[in-house]
């Protein structure tokens, strides 16, 4: 699975995930980068169209005005940036509710439809805890069904996790929130958790 690091946290996420699970913020970016060619722009305008020595004062009011325009529209940019970072910090994140059970179930009917359904979707998951990795690496979540052999490999983002995860048992009903990354019929899912608890 390629990954690159996010723009914000820079801890490392899907190569396609457009919001970081860690932070929650959007990872676009062209936008910010445009404004500030265009504050550079009008900057180096300014001071470069200074003229020669035998300037008139009708020329130095007309400088004055440009100057004048430059400074409002550079704050009008600085508005537009606050209120882009202002969208991007308060995105929602919006989970699709599904049991283990379920997941499972459409892995096994259609791993094509599985994959196009849940890979790079934020999951809220309801199941049984089964595997704990000794490292505090992952989890693993089971359905209700005793001989399903779906893997659904949850892996553990931060030290808040492995504290909730050290206070659970094998079997425990427990709801995960978290970013699928993969989808496969032999690997199962994997899941970046985002947030778990005991039901």
């Amino acid at each position: 699975m390629e990954t690159k690091l996010c723009k914000h946290c820079k801890s490392e996420i899907p190569k396609e995930a457009k919001v970081c699970p860690n932070c929650r913020k959007k990872q676009g970016g062209i936008g910010k980068w445009i404004i500030i060619a265009i504050l550079a722009i009008i900057l180096i305008a300014a001071v470069s169209g200074g003229g020669d020595d035998k300037t008139d004062e009708k020329q130095a009011g007309n400088s004055n005005v440009t100057a004048d325009s430059s400074a409002a529209k550079g704050d009008e940019v600085k508005e537009t940036a606050k209120a882009d970072d202002m969208e991007e910090m308060e995105m929602p994140v919006e989970y699709i509710s599904v049991s283990a059970t379920e997941l499972s179930d459409i892995l096994s009917n259609n791993a094509m439809k599985a994959q196009n359904d849940y890979k790079d979707q934020y999951l809220e998951i309801t199941g049984k805890l089964g595997n704990i990795d000794s490292s505090g690496k992952y989890i693993g979540i089971v359905s209700d069904n005793d001989f399903d052999l779906t893997n659904i490999q949850c892996y553990i983002k931060s030290d808040e996790q492995k504290e909730a995860i050290l206070e659970m048992s094998r079997g425990d009903a427990i709801v995960v929130r978290g970013y699928c990354t993969d989808v496969g019929e032999i690997i199962g899912y994997s899941i970046d958790i985002d947030g778990i608890e005991k039901q």
